[in-house]
């Protein structure tokens, strides 16, 4: 069953909009953690663990939990303090991670943020 459908049961069920907005809200939000992980896992088979800790998180409609369908992607990425001299290297784990997620999440049907607000995109993926 697609998200439409799912949608569509639940309003004809009579759940209300304010609701109906949540619980999409709240199935992205695991599409999209689910996303992050399988490509974290994909990649710490490659070149194994993240060389610092990191939170991705999500902006925009995503963000506020204001989901409706439809909804293009936005999000970010906070990266632990590293030295510059270590930049190269993190940015060799993070660059591939940050590209497969974009990827995974338009294949699932949330197109890319027209303005280039996503985590690939590094004024969207910074140091703490």
């Amino acid at each position: 069953m697609c998200e439409c459908e799912v949608m569509r049961a639940l309003a004809d069920d009579g759940m209300e909009a304010e609701r109906l907005v949540g619980v999409l809200s709240h199935i992205n939000r695991e599409v999209h953690r689910r996303v992050v992980q399988l490509n974290l896992d994909r990649l710490k088979k490659r070149l194994g663990p993240p060389p610092v800790r990191f939170c991705f998180f999500l902006m925009g409609s995503h963000g506020r939990g204001e989901n409706l369908l439809g909804s293009d992607q936005d999000h970010g990425m906070i990266l632990e303090d590293y030295p510059d001299k270590d930049h190269d290297r993190v940015n060799a784990f993070f660059i591939p991670l940050t590209e497969g997620i974009a990827d995974d999440l338009e294949a699932l049907g949330f197109p890319r943020c027209p303005g280039f607000v996503m985590s690939h995109n590094p004024l969207w993926r910074k140091r703490l």
